[in-house]
């Protein structure tokens, strides 16, 4: 149990629900596992383009719409076109690297029919370079539309399931049932402190945050200054 200190005089004695360490579901609130496993791959175009099913495999246990699965390989398509827009327009600007400085020497050596050919060339090749770079836009905003609707990749200790039942518990602490001795769970003291406002903080930021007032917004603040001090004074970090 924790002792918080209310007063100089009177301590009250309050408990900590039971907490479990779970393997968390694709939907559903968890904490993370202290199993060592290998992070989740980063979650970029290349990897949808090299990698299609895997990318799938999370969206299947998000529940994700057949948009989305299609989405996935409508990227993959929108890479490999954006590859061969970079070879068509890199070539073409090659191209017209290459012919230009010639053009002049015809001019001067005096073939000018020569010199109106590779002209032309030049001319060809900057159209083809500037409708790649065109394309390029075409295919990065569709390509950047799609990306920004895909959630990112599930850790890979996600048990497949639709709400918190289908966790994996790996280990729990604290205590649960009915205390003893009249005590209170820590959130009940809390709020009856008047110091935890739930309702408050759903309004302003969603569920699952807190507004703290009083005696404990004052111990959280002292809690982080303890906690900067500590780890700048005595092991090494900087401020």
């Amino acid at each position: 149990r924790l002792l918080l200190s209310v007063t100089a005089h009177r301590s009250v004695a309050i408990a900590s629900r039971i907490v479990p360490r779970v393997l968390p579901v694709a939907r559903g609130l968890s904490m993370m596992s202290v199993v060592d496993v290998a992070p989740a791959p980063t979650l970029d175009e290349r990897l949808i383009t090299d990698d299609p099913e895997l990318i799938k495999r999370t969206l299947r246990m998000r529940r994700a719409s057949d948009e989305q699965l299609n989405a996935v390989d409508r990227i993959g398509e929108l890479t490999r076109l954006r590859a061969e827009a970079v070879v068509q327009g890199n070539d073409a600007r090659q191209m017209r690297k290459q012919l230009s400085p010639k053009i002049g020497a015809l001019m001067k050596s005096g073939e000018i029919e020569e010199a109106d050919k590779l002209k032309a060339e030049v001319a060809a090749s900057a159209k083809i370079a500037d409708a790649a770079d065109a394309r390029l836009e075409e295919l990065d905003a569709e390509r950047s539309t799609l990306f920004n609707t895909l959630p990112n990749l599930l850790d890979p200790r996600t048990d497949d399931g639709d709400d918190e039942d289908a966790n994996t518990e790996v280990s729990s602490w604290g205590c649960e049932g009915e205390l003893p001795n009249e005590r209170k769970w820590h959130d009940e003291f809390a709020t009856e402190m008047g110091g935890l406002d739930i309702e408050a903080a759903s309004g302003l930021s969603g569920s699952r945050f807190a507004v703290l007032r009083g005696q404990l917004a004052r111990l959280e603040r002292a809690l982080i200054n303890f906690f900067i001090d500590l780890h700048t004074g005595e092991h090494g970090y900087t401020e």
